[in-house]
């Protein structure tokens, strides 16, 4: 779904994209985390590559929404 709302097309065409959670913190209203869900982080990192530029209009059409991005680290899935 968050491929749909972001319009981000080539993430629909890629079999290794898992999905997106969009998570709003319950104590502080301008907070919120994103989360890219990949089969690994190589596959991640190759769309990222072959993607740069539909990702990086995708930045810029929401630079106005961010004010601290920064990467949370890597993370494997312990239950499904």
């Amino acid at each position: 779904m968050g491929d749909k709302i972001l319009g981000l097309s080539s993430l629909k065409k890629n079999d290794n994209y898992m999905g997106l959670d969009l998570l709003h913190s319950r104590t502080a209203c301008q907070q919120h985390i994103l989360i890219d869900r990949w089969t690994s982080r190589v596959d991640y990192e190759s769309f990222t590559t072959e993607n740069h530029e539909e990702y990086d209009a995708l930045s810029k059409r929401f630079s106005y929404l961010i004010e601290n991005k920064e990467s949370g680290g890597t993370f494997n899935l312990l239950l499904p």
